[in-house]
């Protein structure tokens, strides 16, 4: 019996056009995804020109893209007070309306950021992956992060350690853990029972 092909956005807060520990996370998992048969799009910010040009080709055509940069990377912590630009939001609900993605995975969702964003947003399933324990306060008003817990399908950690430091969140379907890396990608897909 075959598996369903799903449409998954992808949401690191981290610019795709620098190195980074959660995008090169993304990258494997994006790859995996698509050997598997899924139509997989990254959405992330960057500072490449090229890729800014063409994250607003797909936006404005609706075509499909397996990365779609927002808008360019501002720097973030999850102490900022500054918030993500105006036209990125923007640019993030274009893409989370026009994708028709049935899973929205945001990663480190604790910082004010795409991934953030997209999870609270988004009327797809969810799932975050958290790489750093101290980003799971975020937002730090209880009232915004019981929001956010509340529209999180599936958590993911990349640790037993940080799949310890989520035991006492509540969530809608558990806690799931997930070994870091693209070989084992596999392992980080959580079946939902929300309609």
């Amino acid at each position: 019996m075959g598996t369903m092909a799903r449409r998954v956005a992808l949401v690191t807060p981290f610019a795709w056009s620098q190195p980074h520990d959660v995008n090169e996370h993304v990258a494997g998992l994006a790859r995996e995804l698509r050997l598997r048969g899924n139509d997989v799009t990254v959405l992330a910010p960057s500072n490449r020109a090229r890729e800014l040009a063409a994250g607003r080709r797909a936006l404005a055509t609706g075509a499909d893209a397996e990365l779609i940069a927002l808008g360019p990377a501002v720097p973030i912590s999850r102490l900022s007070r500054m918030g993500v630009p105006v036209g990125v939001r923007t640019n993030l609900a274009v893409a989370l309306g026009s994708g028709r993605y049935d899973i929205v995975h945001g990663f480190e969702p604790g910082l004010p950021s795409l991934s953030y964003l997209a999870l609270r947003d988004t009327n797809a399933l969810t799932v975050a992956t958290f790489f750093s324990a101290e980003r799971l306060a975020y937002p730090p008003a209880r009232t915004r992060r019981e929001r956010l817990l509340g529209r999180i399908d599936a958590l993911l950690a990349t640790s037993s350690s940080r799949s310890a430091s989520t035991s006492s969140l509540r969530l809608r379907n558990g806690i799931s853990s997930c070994s870091n890396g693209a070989r084992r990608s596999d392992r980080c897909f959580v079946r939902s029972s929300r309609s």
